[in-house]
């Protein structure tokens, strides 16, 4: 039998636990345009889907004090252009961004995402990037916290 100093530990963990596994984004990183990765597209990308956006790809690590979100989709130029503006991104030419994104994504290429035309902004200690491969029309955009 457990002690009731040692139950209202063991209850303080599984609820800590509870509330903190609550909070973490909801996303299908392997499955394009769930209602959580049109979700993640919005609250990061401050715009609603448009009907050119097709292919939402998304990615959350929230674990540990640094965050990072990844997202990859298919859309028009005028509405990446709308992102640029919305999101107040610069041009940038640097060849790397400060973090390694993940490389195990089917729908993110690490090799050549650092070639394309690419976006910025640093706020403080968060950093926001997009790339665009007009060819294919695809969007990389990474987003975290340093």
């Amino acid at each position: 039998m457990l002690k009731p100093n040692a139950f209202n530990s063991i209850s303080i963990i599984v609820i800590f636990c509870l509330i903190f596994i609550s909070g973490c984004t909801d996303y299908d990183y392997d499955t394009p345009d769930t209602p959580a990765n049109l979700d993640g597209f919005t609250r990061h990308l401050k715009m609603e889907v448009t009907s050119d956006v097709d292919s939402v790809y998304y990615y959350a690590d929230e674990m540990g004090s640094d965050v990072i979100y990844m997202l990859n989709f298919k859309c028009r130029e005028q509405t990446v252009q709308n992102i640029i503006d919305q999101l107040n991104l610069n041009s940038f030419t640097q060849t790397y961004c400060g973090i390694t994104p993940r490389g195990d994504l089917s729908w993110w290429d690490n090799h050549n995402v650092l070639n394309l035309p690419g976006w910025s902004r640093r706020t403080d200690d968060y950093y926001r990037y997009l790339w665009y491969d007009q060819t294919r029309g695809h969007v990389y955009y990474l987003e975290f916290s340093m």
